[in-house]
């Protein structure tokens, strides 16, 4: 996360800085059953990455679906997908900080409880601070397939 943010903000700042410093070198765990796919998008590349692949994993969700998220921003396709996900039985609950850090953009993310509730959706409100970035959770999506966790930032 931190070498994709410093990326973006040398591209803006148009600075060069070697980010590989910060890279963490971690040992591949042995065995496991999922992965963490890391994410980041921006309004530079006319591509919406974080839009995109959450849509996909909203309609490839088959059990259950988890998604924190600081702010909750939807757009009429992607409050779509979630309510018909929850109505098709995947159960998606949504984890919204109850101590906001923006008032207003707290007062657009309970405009958009209402309609997700009535469809299913569960968990609107969490008990934490504002988290700092999305976090979605989903079961193996097909036979044999690994959980799949998204951590990234979509600003």
């Amino acid at each position: 996360m931190t070498v994709m943010f410093l990326s973006l903000w040398g591209y803006v700042d148009r600075c060069e800085e070697d980010v590989s410093r910060f890279r963490v070198a971690c040992a591949e765990k042995q065995g496991g059953t999922g992965f963490l796919q890391p994410f980041a998008d921006s309004p530079l590349d006319n591509e919406d990455v974080g839009a995109t692949m959450l849509q996909s994993v909203i309609s490839s969700a088959q059990e259950r679906m988890w998604i924190m998220t600081p702010y909750l921003i939807l757009d009429d396709k992607m409050a779509t997908a979630l309510c018909v996900a929850a109505k098709t039985g995947v159960d998606v609950r949504i984890i919204t900080p109850a101590i906001p850090d923006k008032w207003y953009v707290h007062a657009v993310t309970r405009a958009n409880y209402e309609e997700l509730t009535r469809a299913g959706v569960g968990s609107l409100a969490g008990v934490f601070e504002a988290p700092v970035s999305e976090l979605v959770k989903v079961p193996g999506i097909g036979p044999g397939a690994a959980e799949l966790i998204a951590l990234g930032a979509a600003d």
